[in-house]
């Protein structure tokens, strides 16, 4: 079953309000989409903000609890939530527009080959796209980003394909391809 996963930020053992708010849209969205809600939170005592994250709709909560996480170091962040992810292979991550949170973003997005679509103030995802508002222009204009995920069938037949040109009153053979099953896929990103 696919997971979408917020990250929690913690704050002398409180979670963050903002990413308890992301944590919420995430649990309409696993909802909407028959998936699994799921939540991460480094801290040193992780595992008491794990019942908080379960009240606002996390399912499956990964604590990971050191005392390096009492100061806010974007490297272990980065590092931390890397593995999480690798773990739990969502589809979608979300988290809180914080400062250290777009400071780990770039980074993480980096190490995993991800797209990253920051400081949006609301979005929806279905199994093929993620479709995010951001703010532009010190929040005078907003824009609407979409990912999609895609995959084609280009040619469905086992079938080829030749290409002559007449030259000199002759047919000469220009091109031959063999097509057998083929698909194209990738990611669209309109702003």
């Amino acid at each position: 079953m696919p997971t979408i996963l917020t990250h929690v930020p913690v704050s002398d053992g409180t979670p963050n309000r903002t990413a308890l708010e992301a944590l919420t849209r995430a649990r309409q969205i696993a909802a909407e989409n028959g998936w699994t809600c799921a939540a991460s939170v480094f801290a040193p005592d992780a595992a008491a903000a794990a019942e908080t994250l379960g009240r606002y709709g996390a399912e499956t909560v990964y604590a990971v609890s050191d005392d390096a996480f009492a100061q806010p170091l974007g490297g272990l962040v980065v590092d931390a939530l890397a593995t999480v992810i690798r773990e739990a292979a969502p589809e979608i991550v979300v988290m809180p527009s914080t400062e250290g949170m777009k400071d780990a973003l770039g980074g993480l997005a980096q190490r995993l080959g991800a797209p990253a679509l920051p400081d949006v103030v609301a979005f929806s995802a279905s199994d093929t796209a993620v479709e995010a508002t951001r703010p532009v222009m010190a929040a005078k204009f907003r824009a609407t980003d979409n990912i999609q995920i895609f995959y084609e069938w280009i040619n469905i037949n086992n079938a080829k394909y030749y290409a002559f040109n007449n030259f000199g009153g002759q047919r000469n053979l220009y091109q031959f391809e063999e097509y057998n099953w083929t698909m194209k896929g990738g990611v669209r990103v309109t702003f």
